[in-house]
């Protein structure tokens, strides 16, 4: 395996980590399912990369936006849904985008899913309050 694609390997799977180290599923992961792992970030590049953006892509915080609001329907760990809202605020998306995907939600996910998504919104603008660190 080429050094360029270990390092573009561990980067796109540490992006969404707050200290850039691998977890220690990641680090399984690699060590187990190497060729696995290049492939997902290989997937993971051509969709939710700055580099896949032409004129008439999608922009990137929307994106970002759709993989948190899938996240949240399927009522994943917390930490996930924070990492891509966060991440969807660092690209442009308004407090608003977000709080109207959320209650769109609550048509084919429930009150759940509303839920859900408002913890995790309130999380990611105001870690210390929610009781959630991103």
């Amino acid at each position: 395996m080429s050094e360029t694609r270990d390092s573009e390997t561990r980067d796109v799977v540490t992006m969404y980590s707050p200290a850039g180290e691998l977890t220690k599923n990641q680090a399984f992961m690699l060590a187990e399912a190497r060729d696995f792992m290049d492939a997902y970030a290989h997937t993971f590049k051509r969709s939710l990369s700055e580099d896949a953006d032409d004129e008439q892509s999608l922009p990137l915080r929307y994106r970002e936006l759709l993989i948190a609001a899938v996240l949240i329907t399927a009522r994943a760990p917390q930490e996930g849904i924070v990492a891509h809202l966060g991440r969807a605020f660092s690209l442009g998306l308004t407090q608003r985008e977000a709080l109207d995907a959320i209650m769109a939600l609550h048509v084919p996910g429930g009150a759940p899913a509303l839920w859900n998504g408002v913890r995790a919104l309130r999380t990611t603008l105001a870690p210390a309050e929610s009781g959630l660190e991103p």
